[in-house]
């Protein structure tokens, strides 16, 4: 890649990061809602006497959601899928830094 394309090819990487980010953490919210769902569920049900009883209703019924699995497997996929955005940005930003003092002062003044 020619040194003049590295600033473009690294927004864009960036772009894609902020959007994956957004997206774990909409899956994460979503996540957290199905489990507070199940604790109230748990934690109003008089046929659980304990906390052990309550925690094994609550392990059921995340075993047994069909949407908490679901989601589970898209955050799993979707950190996946940034990891590998973080590292291709890193190997970006180096390759770029290893071309020397071409480096316009924009991007050094942005830690670039």
């Amino acid at each position: 890649m020619d040194l003049h394309n590295y600033p473009a090819a690294i927004a864009q990487v960036q772009c894609k990061l902020l959007i994956a980010n957004q997206e774990i953490e909409k899956i994460s919210q979503a996540l957290s809602g199905i489990c507070n769902q199940f604790e109230l569920q748990v934690a109003f049900d008089s046929k659980l006497k304990n906390e052990q009883q309550r925690k094994a209703k609550k392990a059921e019924f995340i075993r047994t959601s069909g949407d908490y699995e679901q989601l589970s497997r898209q955050l799993a996929d979707k950190t996946y899928n940034r990891d590998i955005l973080l590292i291709q940005l890193e190997q970006f930003k180096n390759e770029f830094a290893v071309d020397g003092d071409a480096r316009p002062k924009t991007l050094q003044a942005l830690g670039l």
